[in-house]
């Protein structure tokens, strides 16, 4: 079977009205995902030194007293971002470790 390709004849061809609609639905796509997503990922940015911070209690069994009301403050913002039971689950740990500390 014989295919007939437009010859190229050294010039760029102009882009056609569908290939700039089909741009224009991929960033509104883009755009859109993103903003839905964002309240998420900031909340996991804000939650981040948390996690690590009960990742290192279960390997060492220890986190120093004095950033533990730091911890509750950065979990408590992460939780009015993006209320996610995993931040309420840290949150719930750091305020134990705390009146144990006390």
């Amino acid at each position: 079977m014989l295919y007939n390709y437009p010859m190229i004849t050294g010039h760029i061809k102009t882009p056609t009205i569908k290939s700039l609609a089909l741009l224009v639905v991929v960033a509104a796509i883009a755009i859109g995902t993103m903003s839905l997503s964002w309240p998420r990922l900031q909340a996991s940015l804000t939650y981040l030194p948390v996690d690590t911070a009960i990742n290192n209690y279960y390997k060492t069994q220890q986190i120093p007293n004095q950033q533990i009301p730091e911890l509750i403050i950065r979990a408590e913002q992460a939780i009015t971002e993006h209320d996610h039971y995993r931040y309420h689950e840290g949150l719930s740990l750091l305020h134990y470790l705390y009146g144990v500390d006390a």
